[in-house]
């Protein structure tokens, strides 16, 4: 873990790619636990639609409750948002039958893809939720950021959907079969607070 945060200070190394395989084994719990209600990750690095084209964003990881689905997206550095990407999610919030959409959009990515064996295979590993989250229509956005970005003025996300490192490791008591290396890895991953 040492090694991976450590990247944070080297020029174009991209610690959200080195962290998030090893959040998605520990997100939905930890995510779930901090707003308080049971949270299924979905997929990792899900693609949006870009407007109405086939071209796609990823949302890093997409998870959902009983009762809505949750983007959350990944910053690990405070000199990142892409406000192009953030206004897509925002608009996604005020779309109705949302669920739908997401496997509707999903559908038409897949299909007009030249990667479409990859998107099939996606698919195929997700369809069950997706099936479930269909139905769903209500959208909420959480942002994983240092805390130095949750602070910054030109971050202008409603501050209730932003959740700091430091936040995962004082909320870091999970039941996960792993839960004694999840507080291991929130103790590294609060020091990105500072980047």
């Amino acid at each position: 873990m040492q090694t991976i945060i450590d990247g944070k200070d080297t020029p174009k190394a991209q610690v959200e790619r080195y962290i998030s395989p090893i959040l998605e084994i520990f997100v939905a719990k930890a995510i779930g636990k901090i707003v308080g209600k049971e949270i299924e990750l979905v997929s990792a690095e899900f693609p949006i639609k870009k407007g109405d084209s086939y071209q796609s964003t990823n949302i890093d990881f997409l998870l959902a409750s009983n009762d809505e689905i949750v983007f959350l997206e990944l910053k690990t550095d405070s000199t990142s948002g892409n406000a192009s990407q953030m206004s897509i999610y925002e608009e996604l919030t005020r779309c109705d039958c949302i669920g739908e959409k997401l496997v509707c959009d999903f559908n038409d990515i897949m299909n007009h893809s030249s990667k479409k064996v990859k998107y099939k295979k996606v698919y195929e590993k997700i369809a069950p939720k997706l099936e479930r989250i269909k139905k769903l229509d209500k959208l909420s956005i959480i942002y994983l950021v240092p805390k130095n970005l949750k602070e910054k003025s030109s971050f202008c996300i409603d501050k209730k959907t932003v959740i700091t490192f430091g936040e995962l490791d004082v909320n870091n008591e999970i039941e996960h079969s792993f839960a004694d290396e999840w507080k291991i890895i929130t103790s590294y991953l609060k020091t990105l607070d500072d980047n």
